[in-house]
């Protein structure tokens, strides 16, 4: 490692310790005063002796140097040992006359000015050349699939290619790249801020923030997704920083933790991880943010606030990994005086078209804010001004219209086409809604959609990366409200159908058909019926998946209905019948049921770590079952005072603080805990519980585990087909498990 020397006045000292960091972070080793000088060693000595250490001396040149007694001290005694001077000289300041000739790296006053960032890059330029074998930094590797890096060179490639019609864009086309360039869609009051937020936010030396970054949310409509990108093309086009920004272009991409963590440092460069439409991936940003592994990156997210409590994540802490929560807040009045001034042609616009500038940025603003559908909702106030009236009166219209607007050669009319697109859009699927489908839902070839659906509904829907979009989601809200009011859709058959529609198209393509057997998921938190409705539904379409099957019994059993589970389980059992999770979910329901079938319950899960069930038994799969079995025992024993059932009460208990204590699983350990309890209460009642076991605790777990299987009345062994498992059930997988203790013989 290659030493540097960094002399300064003690005046100076916060900002020398900033330049020590950046050289460490670059991979130098750094001698300064007040870190490595001991009280007791003499100056004289140890300088000139660390200066002949070193491949340069960095002289801090700023107005305090030459008050200072050493800093001309250690530059004449560099010069007498040859060795290296790098000037780095601040504003109010000459190169003292005995340094003239070397070229010094000039520094502006302001550390968070993009000058300021590019004299550290200089700096670091000459500092490699005097040290060669340092290693380089990293080339940026190709950004991740579904990503893509937006710098300056991406937008000077937009500059050619600006279209004019922005009366699209102020009547709900979704915003793009070159909405954010052009001065005609102008930035907001939040984006500016935002801006000047993210700028203040990188003040040191190194380029590392005070603040991670910005989680932008509020409701629909309201233009997060034009701020988002004003944002970032105002920080890129014309911030002082030199910013890089991996942008998610396809908003079902996962988060990238493993390429972020290997993005060099680049000093003079700031990074920034930036998505629109981020409910999904907020969770893992917020884990990696929370972990530090990359304390030089930036994050700027925005989502809707219904999609990320319907996504479960809206409840997260975000001040505690150091991102600020914004909302873009209610339209105001100058915002509305901007618009309205940039509305290509004001005369079109029958309510305000006579009115002066102010006048009309008043009525927008009434409008906003007393939108009924969003609240200050910005596209709704949009759409008024173009149309003259709310947009839930043009939706009205638009029914009428495509109602009557039937397809030639087809059994739906555009209206059939219109809802279902907007539907999807509403509800937020996951898949969302892909043309293949859309097409097939509709009964026409992909060629036939373009021509009859997409291209005669242009002016409502647009197309994108193989999705069909309403032009708004506010206009998808709206469209599913007006349906949700009149009884017009019954939402169950309508994704009972398309859910068909995409198993018929996608049966072949297990990574696309992943996504559409858990559709019913999206629907578990804001319409449980139809959730339970659709997953029975799911389970009946992708009979040979027990993936499936297990996640559906566990939600119908959160939802308060371990029968149904039981009998969906049954449906399958003699088609999967080695599936270890499969076996332990059915006995999981046997003992929530309102019947409570203790004794079938424990013989399911001992199945479910027995070997009869052929593929290794993972430690979180026993932890499982070990907690149902404790739960199951203890409730036979209760019933019966059968020992046998104790004795494997007890056994199951120590298995799993074994496994607890050497896995440290995050799992639902109530069977352990009411064990314990029951444990020390017996004992104080007299019972013997220590000593009447031996240490074969895994034969205490099959004895008692065949002793349930004798108590399951003859009508309930629904398995006819499979033997009892009584004397053949056997533990040897779960007894590697457990070193040291024995399996026993019977």
């Amino acid at each position: 490692m290659k030493q540097i020397f960094v002399s300064y006045s003690t005046q100076d000292s916060v900002l020398a310790h900033k330049f020590r960091a950046l050289f460490e972070r670059n991979g130098y080793s750094v001698w300064i005063d007040s870190v490595n000088l001991s009280g007791g060693e003499e100056w004289a000595q140890v300088i000139p002796q660390e200066i002949n250490k070193s491949v340069a001396v960095v002289v801090l040149l700023t107005e305090n140097y030459e008050v200072s007694s050493w800093v001309p001290k250690e530059i004449l005694k560099s010069l007498e040992l040859k060795i290296k001077i790098i000037p780095l000289k601040f504003p109010g300041v000459e190169i003292p006359f005995i340094l003239t000739g070397v070229v010094p790296v000039e520094f502006p006053e302001n550390q968070k000015s993009r000058a300021w960032f590019d004299s550290c890059a200089r700096l670091m330029g000459v500092l490699s050349m005097l040290a060669p074998n340092l290693p380089d930094v990293s080339p940026i590797p190709p950004a991740p699939v579904g990503w893509a890096y937006i710098d300056s060179l991406f937008f000077d490639s937009l500059k050619d290619d600006l279209q004019e019609d922005f009366v699209d864009y102020f009547d709900g086309r979704e915003p793009n790249w070159k909405d954010a360039i052009t001065d005609k869609v102008p930035m907001c009051s939040k984006a500016q801020s935002l801006v000047k937020w993210f700028e203040n936010s990188r003040v040191s030396v190194d380029n590392k923030p005070t603040q991670k970054g910005i989680m932008l949310v509020g409701p629909g409509g309201e233009g997060k997704s034009t701020t988002i990108m004003q944002v970032l093309s105002g920080l890129i086009r014309h911030g002082e920083l030199t910013w890089r920004v991996l942008w998610r272009v396809d908003n079902t991409r996962s988060f990238p933790v493993e390429y972020i963590k290997k993005l060099p440092r680049i000093y003079g460069t700031a990074w920034m991880v930036a998505a629109d439409s981020s409910e999904r991936i907020v969770k893992d940003v917020y884990e990696f943010i929370a972990k530090n592994d990359r304390d030089d990156v930036q994050y700027f997210l925005a989502a809707r606030d219904t999609d990320l409590i319907k996504n479960r994540v809206g409840e997260l802490n975000w001040d505690e990994v150091s991102v600020s929560r914004e909302e873009i807040g209610k339209v105001d009045i100058e915002d509305a005086e901007k618009i309205v001034s940039a509305w290509p042609d004001r005369k079109k616009l029958p309510s305000i078209s006579e009115l002066s500038i102010v006048d009309a940025a008043k009525k927008f603003l009434t409008i906003a804010i007393s939108d009924p559908t969003e609240q200050s909702s910005l596209y709704g106030a949009l759409l008024n001004l173009r149309t003259g009236e709310g947009y839930r009166g043009r939706i009205e219209r638009i029914f009428n219209t495509f109602k009557g607007q039937g397809v030639a050669g087809a059994n739906f009319t555009l209206l059939d086409a219109y809802i279902c697109i907007a539907v999807c859009q509403a509800d937020n699927i996951q898949t969302r809604l892909p043309k293949d489908v859309l097409s097939e839902y509709l009964g026409v070839s992909p060629r036939e959609l373009k021509i009859k659906v997409i291209e005669p509904l242009a002016k409502e829907i647009h197309l994108h990366s193989g999705f069909v979009y309403c032009r708004h989601r506010s206009v998808a809200d709206a469209v599913s409200n007006i349906l949700s009011e009149s009884n017009e859709l019954d939402k169950a058959q309508f994704y009972k159908d398309l859910l068909v529609a995409a198993f018929s198209i996608y049966r072949e393509d297990v990574g696309s058909l992943d996504v559409w057997k858990s559709l019913w998921k999206d629907f578990a938190s804001s319409d449980v019926d139809l959730a339970i409705e659709l997953s029975k539904f799911s389970c009946v379409k992708f009979s040979g998946d027990a993936y499936l099957y297990v996640k559906v019994s566990r939600f119908l059993r959160d939802c308060g209905l371990p029968q149904d589970s039981i009998d969906l389980l049954a449906r399958i059992w003699g088609a999967l019948p080695k599936d270890r999770a499969v076996w332990s979910e059915w006995g999981c329901c046997e003992a929530t049921s309102p019947l409570s079938n203790h004794a079938k319950g424990a013989w399911l899960q001992g199945v479910s770590l027995s070997d009869y069930v052929e593929e290794d038994i993972k430690p979180n799969r026993i932890a499982i079952s070990l907690v149902q079995l404790i739960i199951n025992f203890w409730e036979l024993w209760l019933s019966g005072e059968n020992l046998i059932f104790l004795h494997g009460c007890y056994a199951a208990n120590t298995l799993l603080g074994l496994l607890l204590a050497k896995n440290k699983y995050a799992i639902d350990i109530k069977g352990h805990e009411i064990f314990n309890r029951k444990k020390i209460q017996l004992e104080e009642e007299g019972a013997r519980i220590g000593s009447v076991f031996p240490e074969t605790h895994v034969s205490q777990i099959q004895l008692a585990v065949i002793e349930a299987w004798n108590m399951i009345d003859e009508n309930q062994r629904v398995i006819k087909t499979m033997p009892a498992l009584t004397g053949s059930l056997n533990f040897d997988k779960l007894s590697l498990k457990f070193p040291g203790v024995g399996k026993g013989k019977f």
